[in-house]
């Protein structure tokens, strides 16, 4: 539910016909927001409903999203509305809430809604505010977590902790880099509760380039001090990120700066990323391709439905998830699954690594199936680099030179 900020006065004092078209631009400017399947309604004068379809699988994936809706729709309102020769600012006070499982009336979400929407005007106007206790428990959360983040990123308080790559035969020569943020005060903050946020506000461009470069200069502090145990480093790119103008500089300079092999980078996408404009996304991953940099596809088949992408694109590995994983000894399904991908990769002469690897019953069944690199706790948890070195060669002390067939 919908509120405009201070129309009242703006339609007071220059008239219904600036007041008409204001709420015409506004329409413009919510449907531009929403895609075909969800619904926008003007109620009357100054007040609008938006119906959003698909919202989430739980509450805290809803809440995100609706945060993310809500804050593409205030980002509309930050520029003033040319109107009938006015430069015209308001903004949205929002109320939400969710269509839960029980005989509510359509009028008793209107009004949920409505008395969200005004405490959201006694909190100061151009703000958001859950019907439910409990969800607006969550987007405090959000927004606290937010406006923390904004300063992490200037201040740069986050580390890169280290996960081995390990090959059954040769030992471990590759790690996974993994963001970390303790949080000042706060303490170890989840990638599961920032990644989101620094990706529906944008820091996560940011974000990205500095793993990107502390990777890079991690693996060259390896090298200066006579670690060359670890010979390439894996750095997870999210789809914002890989879309952005500068992300080709940031990763050549990155290279550059460090003075560091390009083939000891290898980037991690999804397959979301290839969603839209799969072109866009080939013509830049076969520049970098160029450049020497390798690509994996993370989290393979949980994603985009269509293999095509696999032929057309630069890949150099794909990543068995691990939800495939995890049930691979107790699962008929998940086994099928990920002895076929590894079967597809083979014979495309794709590189295959498995991730979330926790149990040696999971480890032989991947080696019976032609799966030699692993990842996951079986072999450690993401550490600090310092402490990584050590589980390094502790790794290739068992697993070096063990008779495994390539």
């Amino acid at each position: 539910f919908i509120d405009l900020d201070r129309f009242k006065t703006i339609n007071d004092s220059l008239g219904h016909n600036v007041g008409d078209e204001l709420l015409k631009q506004v329409s413009r400017c919510l449907q531009s927001v929403l895609i075909a399947e969800d619904t926008v309604a003007r109620l009357g004068g100054d007040e609008f409903v938006i119906i959003i379809n698909d919202i989430g699988f739980n509450n805290n994936e809803a809440v995100t999203n609706v945060e993310c809706i809500a804050q593409k729709i205030s980002t509309h309102f930050e520029k003033p509305f040319a109107v009938l020769g006015h430069d015209l600012h308001t903004s949205p006070s929002i109320g939400v809430t969710f269509f839960p499982d029980k005989e509510d009336t359509e009028e008793d979400f209107i009004r949920q809604a409505d008395n969200a929407m005004y405490l959201a005007k006694k909190m100061g106007r151009n703000t958001l505010r859950f019907f439910d206790p409990s969800l607006q428990y969550a987007a405090d959360k959000w927004l606290d977590i937010e406006n923390a983040l904004r300063i992490a990123v200037k201040e740069k308080q986050f580390e890169l902790y280290y996960q081995p790559q390990l090959n059954a035969q040769n030992g471990c020569s590759s790690a996974e880099a993994l963001i970390r943020w303790n949080r000042p005060k706060v303490g170890m903050i989840s990638p599961d509760d920032f990644i989101p946020i620094c990706e529906t506000t944008g820091l996560i461009v940011e974000l990205g380039s500095w793993v990107i470069l502390e990777a890079c200069q991690q693996l060259a502090r390896w090298q200066a001090k006579g670690h060359d145990l670890v010979t390439r480093i894996a750095v997870n790119v999210s789809p914002k990120q890989f879309r952005h103008e500068s992300f080709e500089s940031v990763v050549i300079s990155a290279l550059e700066s460090t003075a560091i092999s390009p083939e000891s980078l290898e980037l991690e996408i999804t397959e979301s990323l290839l969603l839209e404009d799969v072109h866009e996304v080939s013509v830049k991953m076969v520049r970098l391709r160029k450049y020497g940099i390798h690509f994996s596809i993370d989290d393979f088949g949980t994603g985009y439905s269509s293999l095509s992408y696999i032929k057309r694109l630069p890949i150099h590995k794909i990543k068995i998830d691990q939800t495939f994983v995890r049930d691979l000894s107790t699962d008929e399904d998940d086994a099928c699954i990920v002895e076929s991908t590894i079967a597809m990769a083979i014979k495309m002469n794709l590189a295959v690594i498995a991730e979330g690897v926790e149990t040696k019953e999971q480890e032989a069944l991947l080696n019976t199936f032609g799966c030699h690199d692993y990842q996951g706790y079986l072999y450690s948890k993401p550490l600090p680099a310092k402490k990584f070195i050590k589980i390094v060669e502790k790794l290739n002390a068992a697993y070096g030179n063990a008779d495994i067939p390539k």
